[in-house]
């Protein structure tokens, strides 16, 4: 988060970034908000091996001590022509307390999907594999505020299928829109059981085939389309 709202500045799939550019969506700030996944009508959706970490950037006395640079410049020396060696230390208040340059903070790493889903309605966990039916959606318990200085990094596995156990090979682009799944930063609720946009999806018609994202504040049309990955 940054500038009063929340950036999606990466998004990798198998390794390669597909994001065309960056995307932000100011109303979330401050906020607290769950993830979580849906689907759309004729679409069951799996994910698994769900972990996320958020990472808080220190700034200041604590950027300068744990980079190691010196919060003292030459200004502060004394000496001329190089009579005298300056060295450049730190100037600490009794006070301070030394930090890591990075707080890591593990929201939950692995996920326990089984006693996570706030709702059970639309999803269900078979063997550490969350299942979303056609037209589900929920929430995980895994809440954000959206108001800290740093990163929040969330990685999963995840496909979506026709039917419930996934019988009907899906290759290339499709004649309709499904299999159409979306990944959702922002439900408003643990219980809540419909899609919440903003997301990002994997869609399989012709014109649209591939990767995108919905109705971020700056997306083309209300919908970017990043294509295939």
């Amino acid at each position: 988060t940054r500038n009063n709202c929340v950036y999606l500045d990466a998004w990798s799939v198998d390794g390669v970034d597909v994001l065309t550019a960056t995307r932000k969506y100011c109303s979330a700030y401050g906020k607290t908000t769950y993830l979580g996944l849906a689907t759309y009508g004729g679409t069951y959706a799996y994910l698994r091996r769900f972990f996320s970490k958020s990472s808080n950037i220190l700034a200041n006395l604590d950027e300068y001590v744990s980079s190691g640079r010196s919060n003292v410049d030459s200004t502060d020396c004394s000496g001329t022509d190089g009579a005298q060696v300056c060295e450049f230390e730190f100037y600490l208040p009794d006070s301070y307390q030394v930090k890591s340059y990075h707080q890591q903070a593990a929201i939950a790493a692995p996920v326990n999907l089984a006693s996570a889903i706030g709702s059970t309605s639309g999803c269900s966990v078979t063997a550490g594999e969350l299942s979303v039916k056609t037209l589900g959606a929920c929430s995980l318990d895994v809440p954000v505020t959206w108001d800290f200085e740093g990163s929040l990094v969330v990685e999963f596995e995840t496909r979506g299928c026709y039917e419930a156990d996934c019988t009907t090979p899906v290759t290339g682009q499709q004649s309709s829109i499904t299999p159409h799944w979306f990944f959702e930063p922002f439900r408003s609720s643990l219980g809540s059981t419909g899609r919440e946009t903003p997301d990002l999806w994997w869609i399989s018609d012709g014109g649209r085939y591939g990767l995108g994202d919905y109705q971020w504040d700056n997306s083309a049309t209300d919908q970017t389309w990043y294509g295939p990955a």
